[in-house]
C-alpha cells in the first residue's frame, strides 16, 4: 500500500453516486439502455443496491422482457 493511499483512505474522500445511463448488449434483445440508480438502506449503510430503470421513450425494457425466460 502506498503512503499516499494510506493518507487518503481514512478521509473516505470520494464523490457521491450520480444517476447515469448504462448501455448493455444483449445477444437476443440487442443494445439496451437503462438509467442506473444506487439505493442505500438506512439500516445497512454499507450495502448498495444498484437498480437499472427504463429510459423514457426507449423500448429497451420491453425488448428485454420479451426475451427473458423466468
Amino acid at each position: 500500500m502506498s503512503l499516499e493511499f494510506r493518507d487518503w483512505w481514512p478521509r473516505h474522500d470520494v464523490a457521491g453516486f450520480e444517476t447515469h445511463r448504462r448501455t448493455f448488449v444483449h445477444p437476443e434483445a440487442g443494445v439496451l439502455r437503462f438509467e442506473t440508480e444506487q439505493l442505500i438502506p438506512v439500516g445497512a449503510p454499507d450495502v448498495r443496491v444498484i437498480v437499472h430503470l427504463p429510459v423514457p421513450d426507449d423500448d429497451s425494457a420491453d425488448r428485454l422482457a420479451a426475451v427473458v425466460r423466468i
